[in-house]
């Protein structure tokens, strides 16, 4: 390691690896500089880095500061990319509000697997010059041809953002399908499904739904569309059976299903190793009412079903087969089938839950990442409705307090 005037501004030319060899790994460099006259000075740091299969959710440069008085700011960090890469560039900057006396600068590759190489690590006190600490691109297909550029700056005392709209490709991620084919394929309800993820020789196929439920219980499953480049469905729509066991008799319950909706992230959310790609801006969330549905050309649209047995639903199997329209006609079919059990879930939850719902912030959200939705689907629900969905699942108790006051308490305790 070789260093150069730590006291004011550190530039290591260092090449280090650390390793997590498959095994939950605590390691990683450090260098603590003392200043003998503290001061407000910002703090700028970067550093270079290449890795191999790095999947830690501390791969990064991290600084903690002391104040004068004695206080300490923990955890300022500058993080790298997951997974495998070459020399990638990485940097920060903090300004503090109060002169500082002491900083200890980490190189971590911790808490994780992998490998990782450093070098050109820097620590500088000094205000910014415009350097570029972080560039992200996300595209905005398939809702867009653009692509979307957000730049972190450090310019004099300050760290800003600057988002700047580019051309993009149509997808930066082709259709696996051919131009004209569209695949239907069912999942289960814990699988996260971006319109820009397409189904493997696994998921195209499966052709049937499987589920099991007590009486008194919902399970959910999703039915996912995907297209090629040269195919759209305008106008989806969906037949839901009856479902019905060998008897003919119908299950008491009830059968449902919404339209998966997609909101925008931004950055700055939690890269996480098992998380989406970083190019994808758009992420499922929320479910809309059932109505006509858009599959546009090389992307996927997500469908949510929901079958509920009644307390006093007939014990067995039932089937049915769910159709899949575009324009009216019939373009597929999946069969569901549903074993209910011959006992039945208890009408309240032993553990009390809390929902709180507060109109202002569900106004604002709805009206933020939704804004590409039809201003119908853009609307947040209001509160009793918005009481009803978790009260639908009777194994929750649902407590309303604070501003909602008595007319959520006597909403919901109608309801339960």
């Amino acid at each position: 390691m070789r260093a150069r005037a730590w006291a004011c501004a550190a530039v290591t030319s260092l090449m280090a690896a650390v390793y997590g060899d498959g095994a939950i790994f605590k390691g990683g460099l450090w260098k603590e500089i003392t200043y003998d006259k503290p001061s407000k000075a910002p703090v700028f740091f970067s550093g270079v880095s290449r890795s191999e299969n790095a999947c830690a959710p501390d791969y990064c440069i991290y600084l903690d500061l002391w104040y004068d008085d004695g206080q300490p700011e923990w955890g300022v960090r500058a993080d790298w990319t997951q997974g495998t890469h070459g020399w990638e560039r990485t940097a920060g900057a903090f300004v503090p509000k109060k002169p500082i006396k002491k900083i200890q600068m980490f190189v971590f590759l911790r808490k994780g697997t992998g490998k990782a190489e450093f070098k050109d690590l820097v620590l500088e006190r000094r205000e910014g010059n415009g350097d570029v600490l972080g560039a992200t691109r996300m595209t905005d297909a398939p809702y867009s041809a653009s692509d979307q550029l957000t730049l972190k700056l450090f310019i004099g005392r300050k760290v800003v953002t600057k988002i700047v709209d580019v051309p993009g490709p149509a997808s930066p991620v082709a259709s696996p399908l051919r131009p004209d084919e569209v695949a239907v394929w069912p999942c289960d309800s814990m699988r996260r499904v971006t319109p820009l993820m397409f189904p493997s020789a696994a998921d195209r196929a499966a052709k049937t739904v499987s589920l099991e439920l007590a009486r008194r219980e919902r399970e959910s499953f999703q039915i996912q569309i995907s297209t090629g480049t040269g195919v759209e469905w305008k106008a989806g729509g969906v037949k839901l059976p009856v479902l019905r066991n060998a008897k003919g008799e119908a299950l008491k319950g009830a059968f449902t299903w919404q339209r998966v909706g997609y909101v925008a992230r931004e950055p700055g959310y939690f890269k996480h190793p098992d998380g989406v790609p970083q190019m994808e801006k758009w992420l499922p969330d929320p479910l809309l009412p059932p109505a006509p549905y858009r599959v546009r050309a090389g992307a996927t649209q997500g469908l949510w079903f929901t079958v509920h047995a009644a307390p006093d639903a007939a014990p067995g199997e039932y089937a049915g087969d769910v159709t899949l329209t575009e324009a009216g006609h019939p373009q597929a079919t999946v069969r569901v089938t549903v074993r209910v059990r011959g006992f039945a879930q208890p009408e309240t939850f032993g553990m009390p839950t809390a929902f709180c719902v507060m109109d202002g912030f569900t106004r604002h959200q709805s009206g933020r990442h939704l804004a590409h939705l039809p201003a119908a689907d853009r609307r947040p629900p209001p509160r009793p409705r918005a009481r009803d969905e978790p009260l639908q699942h009777p194994q929750h108790r649902a407590a309303a307090e604070g501003p909602a006051r008595a007319l959520g308490v006597l909403h919901a305790a109608g309801r339960h």
